[in-house]
């Protein structure tokens, strides 16, 4: 079996990352394609993409937080051009007739058909799959066995069926918009909408701002524990090191031992040649099989974007409700490239 991961990297990389491990851990690495990790620098993009499409058994649209409301710097949706690569690809998945499956990550809920552009509106018949952070093991197990029984037969022909009421969708408001112009409105208002809405409505139950507060410098002191992170520390892609960062960690319980301040410091190296990005969601902490996002994120020395031997200086902080010196980890998803490294915490 061979499967094509779609996703957008702002939105959903560290998802995706642990996918594509999950997934290769089963499957082997050559049979699961993740642009980032297998398209070559020099190597034609699109013609990558519609080859591994062509030889892939399934494709599985990872949509998180911001899939659908993702703008470029100009605030243009993504997904209103026709150039997006998350765009082609599942325009070209859903033209080859493939088994697709989405698959809803932090949160996110399905797109309605109005919310998407003409070739892909049949994405949002399908039935998704929720991945969740407490239950990621046994939700991915129900995916995986999910993709094995599926049968030609019946990709086909729920495909089949999804396209038909597509394209009766828009045949009715076709028919709508032609009535509205014939009742004397030739079409020419100035106040009707002309490019597609930066914001289309909720995906999810939580803010998906890009942004989370600075970090304050953090006033450590005797009363914190100290977290030694073991392991290697180096991030390695499916060749080579990706980054390599060195982490000094430290911990605070809250009164009544209730809730703990974790702090880490965070020496980002790039060691790919392609630049890295910093984000708050790069950095998850994991504890007590619960996952904490960030409370504040900061850059505090170096560059965010980070190419080649460059250092970022990372500032990042989490209030957990588990005691992190009873064992906690630290996953870095490698500067949005979708390679996640993991860090096991232990207090000192």
């Amino acid at each position: 079996m061979r499967i094509f991961l779609s996703y957008r990297h702002e939105d959903s990389s560290a998802w995706a990352g642990r996918m594509h491990d999950s997934l290769a851990s089963k499957l082997g690495q050559e049979n699961v394609f993740q642009d980032v990790a297998a398209v070559r620098p020099g190597q034609d993009f699109t013609s990558a993409i519609e080859g591994a499409l062509g030889r892939s058994d399934a494709t599985l649209a990872v949509i998180g937080p911001r899939w659908l409301t993702a703008t470029s710097a100009d605030g243009l949706r993504h997904l209103a051009d026709e150039h997006d690569h998350v765009r082609a690809e599942l325009s070209a998945a859903l033209r080859l007739g493939g088994l697709i499956v989405p698959v809803l990550v932090g949160r996110a809920t399905m797109p309605r058909p109005e919310q998407l552009p003409d070739d892909l509106k049949p994405l949002a018949l399908l039935q998704a799959v929720t991945l969740r952070d407490e239950s990621w093991s046994r939700d991915f197990e129900d995916l995986f066995d999910a993709l094995r029984v599926e049968s030609s037969p019946a990709r086909t022909r729920r495909m089949l069926l999804a396209t038909f009421a597509v394209l009766v969708v828009v045949a009715v408001l076709a028919v709508v918009a032609l009535l509205v112009r014939s009742d004397g409105d030739d079409g020419s208002s100035t106040d009707r909408a002309t490019t597609p809405p930066t914001d289309a409505g909720p995906a999810t139950t939580f803010d998906p701002s890009s942004e989370k507060p600075q970090c304050p410098a953090p006033a450590v002191s005797d009363e914190w524990d100290v977290l030694t992170a073991s392991g290697s520390d180096e991030i390695e892609g499916s060749d080579a090191a990706i980054a390599r960062v060195a982490i000094d960690a430290h911990s605070l319980p809250g009164e009544g031992g209730s809730a703990w301040d974790v702090v880490l410091r965070i020496d980002y190296t790039a060691l790919a040649d392609w630049y890295q990005s910093q984000a708050w969601w790069n950095y998850q902490l994991i504890a007590g099989g619960l996952t904490f996002d960030p409370r504040c994120f900061s850059v505090t020395g170096g560059k965010r974007d980070v190419c080649c031997g460059e250092v970022s200086e990372v500032l990042v902080a989490f209030d957990s409700s588990v005691d992190p010196t009873d064992g906690a980890a630290l996953l870095i998803n490698a500067g949005g490239s979708g390679t996640l490294g993991r860090f096991e915490l232990t207090a000192s």
